[in-house]
């Protein structure tokens, strides 16, 4: 089964919800995360309408908030790729990494990875607290593929904050990128229930049934629903195809997978939506 890539869950508007015995008072990090997704709502906007500069700053200051938040680190590396800065890492986490030393004033602008080591003294990456670092670590981790290792640290971080979305999302990438398309499912669908009214979780659950070829009818209510939300959302407009295309709609599928070509640059994101292009079309001339 292929493998999907980092992109799957791009753009994810993760809410970090950390329950204190259940229902205590916000954390200070959990209010952190909340400000940083209205930034990434805003870049969101800013970025429909092509104001890409506009974009970068708002995940910049939503990544000072809140460090190693998924969705602000993919959507950073996509706007980076359309403003034409990408500086060639092929890594869009390091890209952040670099923003966030800025908006932080760190003062460190070296181009060498804040991911290196762990261990290191007096970095960037050593200023947050091991949660913080762990995540980070776990994002960096299905970066590059390494979904086995990615889902034994998110199982670790997952038992201390089983409530948390970010996680759960970041799971259910490692998940299917090891091929357990079930409990993908069942992790996407976890986040799910935390906040039904998020287009991103929506969409991931959407994308997890079809997956799994499961619930499909539901799945169509899901994409049309973050779609809805979300109307010029490349990642969307795929998971919508992928989900007709699972129907046994290839034809409408094809005019969804076209329009996310349309609007994404080269990349694994890119790569992703071209190989069901290429199914449907397969399905299609056979």
């Amino acid at each position: 089964m292929k493998k999907r890539p980092f992109a799957m869950i791009w753009p994810l508007m993760f809410l970090i919800f950390i329950f204190q015995g259940g229902c205590g008072d916000i954390s200070p990090a959990q209010e952190n995360s909340y400000l940083a997704d209205d930034k990434v709502s805003l870049a969101m906007e800013k970025a429909d309408r092509k104001d890409y500069l506009g974009a970068r700053e708002d995940l910049a200051a939503a990544l000072a908030l809140s460090p190693g938040h998924l969705e602000a680190t993919n959507a950073m590396s996509w706007i980076e790729q359309l403003i034409g800065e990408d500086r060639g890492a092929g890594n869009g986490i390091d890209t952040v990494a670099k923003n966030e030393e800025a908006a932080m004033d760190s003062g460190d602008t070296s181009e060498a990875s804040w991911f290196e080591d762990t261990e290191e003294e007096g970095g960037f990456y050593d200023d947050f607290g091991a949660f913080d670092r762990e995540r980070i670590l776990a994002a960096k981790l299905l970066w590059e593929g390494a979904y086995a290792d990615a889902q034994a640290l998110l199982d670790e971080l997952l038992e201390s904050s089983p409530d948390d979305v970010h996680l759960l999302s970041m799971a259910t990438l490692a998940a299917n990128g090891e091929g357990d398309l079930e409990l993908a499912t069942d992790l996407a669908l976890d986040a799910y229930l935390i906040n039904p009214a998020s287009p991103e979780l929506q969409n991931n659950l959407a994308y997890s049934l079809a997956e799994e070829a499961v619930d499909l009818d539901e799945a169509l209510e899901l994409a049309n629903s973050a779609l809805d939300g979300q109307p010029s959302n490349p990642a969307f407009m795929d998971t919508m195809g992928w989900v007709l295309y699972k129907l046994g709609d290839a034809e409408s599928a094809l005019e969804y997978f076209s329009d996310a070509l349309e609007n994404t640059p080269d990349g694994p994101s890119r790569e992703e939506i071209l190989f069901h292009y290429e199914e449907a079309m397969f399905f299609l001339d056979s």
